[in-house]
C-alpha cells in the first residue's frame, strides 16, 4: 500500500516537474505550477521520512555549492545589469526552490526509481497518442485539414509567442499537441511537441527519457523504448535527429564495445539503423537546407551574429541575466531573442559561463558515469547548438540526478 501511494504521489510530482517551463502550460502559468510543486515536494518528504535530513556527503555539498553560487550570480548580476528585474527574481526563485525540492526527493533511491518509471510512462503514452494521430493522418489521405482537432491552445500559448504563433497550437485526437507544420514530399505535416512549447524543446525530454530506458529494467521496457523512439521522430526536430545519432553512438561506445566483441546481430542492427537514418537524411535534405536558409535557422544565425557583436562590449559580466525581456500592454513577452551558447554568453558573460559549465562538470563527475553520458547529451547539445534551455528546471534536475545508481523495483 505504501509503495502504491508513493508511486501516485511521485507521479504527480513528476508531472508537475514536466509542466514547469519549457512546457506549453509553463509559458503562461509557471508560477502556478511552481506553487503546486513546492507543497507536493514537502508533502512527499514529510509523509514518509518525518523530517528532512540536513547532513550532506562531500559530493552533495560540492554540487549544491556550485549550483547555489551560480543562482546567486544570476540574481545579483541580473538585478544590477538587466532591465527585467521582476523576471530575474521570478526565474531565480523558481530555479532555487525547485532545485532544493529535486535534490531532497532524489536522495531517496525509491523515489529516484519511481521518477524514472513515470518519466518513461508519461512519454510512452504521449508517443502512443502521436502514433495514433499519425495513423489517422494516413487514413484521411494525408490531409491535415481532416484531422480531428479537440482544442486550440491560443490563450495558453499567447504569453510567449503572441497571437500569430499561438494559433498553431492544437490538441489533435487523442491528446497530441501540435506546434507548426512543414511540407515534406508534397505533404503538409504537423509537428508534434508533447507537453512542451515547441518541437526543439520537446526532443530534449523525449530523447532523455529514451536513453533512460537503457538503464531501467521493467516489464515491456523494450516496447516502451521503441514507442518513445517513434514519438521522438514524429516531433520532426532537426536537432533531435542529431541528438539521437550522437546519443546512440555514446551509448554504443561506453556500454557495448568495451564489454564484449560485436556480434553479428549487433552489426546488423547498426547497419540497418545507419541505412534508415541515411535514407531519411537524404529524403529530408531540402527541408533541413531551407530551415537553415530561410526559417528558424536563419533567425538563429542572425541572433548569433548579433550576440558576437554585443559580446565584445560586455565580455566579462555580459549584458545582464534576462536583459531585454519585458512584456507589452497585452502581457506578451517582447524580447531580444537569444539562442545557443553564444546567446547565453551574451547574457551572463564569461563569469556566468564558467560557473554554469562548472555545474555541468561537477554534476557529471559526481552523479554520472561514462555509461550514462548519453542521458545528458540531448539537453547539453541542444543548449550549445540551438535552444536557450540553460535555466530550465529540467536541466538542474538532470545535474542533481544520480544516474550512476539507477535501479528498478518493478517486477
Amino acid at each position: 500500500m505504501r509503495i502504491a501511494q508513493n508511486s501516485i504521489f511521485i507521479f504527480i510530482w513528476t508531472f508537475l516537474l514536466l509542466n514547469l517551463r519549457p512546457s506549453l502550460i509553463g509559458q503562461s502559468y509557471n508560477p502556478i505550477v511552481f506553487a503546486l510543486f513546492i507543497p507536493m515536494s514537502l508533502f512527499i518528504l514529510f509523509k514518509n521520512e518525518g523530517k528532512i535530513k540536513l547532513t550532506f556527503s562531500p559530493k552533495e555539498f560540492l554540487i549544491i555549492g556550485i549550483i547555489g553560487t551560480t543562482f546567486l550570480y544570476f540574481l545579483l548580476q541580473g538585478l544590477i545589469l538587466s532591465n527585467a528585474n521582476r523576471t530575474v527574481i521570478n526565474s531565480v526563485t523558481v530555479m532555487t526552490g525547485s532545485s532544493i525540492c529535486i535534490f531532497f526527493i532524489l536522495r531517496n533511491p525509491e523515489y529516484r526509481s519511481l521518477v524514472v518509471k513515470h518519466l518513461i510512462n508519461i512519454h510512452y503514452y504521449l508517443s502512443i497518442s502521436q502514433i495514433i494521430t499519425f495513423l489517422i493522418f494516413i487514413a484521411v489521405g494525408f490531409d491535415s485539414e481532416e484531422l480531428p482537432i479537440i482544442a486550440n491552445f491560443q490563450q495558453i500559448a499567447k504569453y510567449y509567442y503572441g497571437i500569430e504563433f499561438s494559433l498553431i497550437h492544437y490538441m489533435v485526437f487523442p491528446f497530441t499537441i501540435t506546434w507548426s507544420a512543414f511540407d515534406l514530399f508534397g505533404i503538409h505535416f504537423y509537428r508534434t511537441c508533447g507537453l512542451y512549447r515547441e518541437p526543439g524543446m520537446a526532443q530534449i525530454f523525449y530523447l532523455t527519457t529514451f536513453f533512460f530506458t537503457f538503464f531501467y529494467k521493467s516489464k515491456n521496457i523494450k516496447l516502451k523504448r521503441i514507442v518513445i523512439l517513434i514519438g521522438s521522430i514524429l516531433i520532426l526536430s532537426a536537432s533531435g535527429f542529431l541528438n539521437l545519432i550522437l546519443g546512440l553512438f555514446l551509448y554504443f561506445i561506453f556500454n557495448k564495445m568495451h564489454i564484449r566483441k560485436l556480434s553479428k546481430a549487433d552489426l546488423t542492427k547498426g547497419l540497418v539503423a545507419f541505412a534508415l537514418l541515411l535514407a531519411f537524411s537524404i529524403a529530408t535534405f531540402n527541408v533541413v537546407s531551407n530551415k537553415f536558409k530561410f526559417e528558424s535557422g536563419a533567425e538563429r544565425m542572425d541572433n548569433i551574429t548579433q550576440s558576437l557583436s554585443r559580446l565584445a562590449e560586455h565580455p566579462i559580466f555580459g549584458q545582464g541575466y534576462y536583459f531585454g525581456f519585458k512584456t507589452d500592454g497585452e502581457g506578451i513577452v517582447v524580447s531580444e531573442r537569444f539562442y545557443s551558447f553564444l546567446g547565453v554568453f551574451n547574457q551572463i558573460g564569461l563569469v556566468g559561463i564558467i560557473l554554469y559549465f562548472a555545474c555541468w562538470i561537477i554534476g557529471l563527475k559526481t552523479n554520472a558515469s561514462t555509461r550514462t553520458w548519453c542521458i545528458y547529451l540531448p539537453c547539453l547539445l541542444s543548449l550549445l547548438s540551438s535552444q536557450p534551455s540553460y535555466n530550465d528546471v529540467f536541466t538542474w534536475f538532470l545535474l542533481l540526478f544520480d544516474t550512476s545508481r539507477l535501479y528498478s523495483n518493478d517486477t
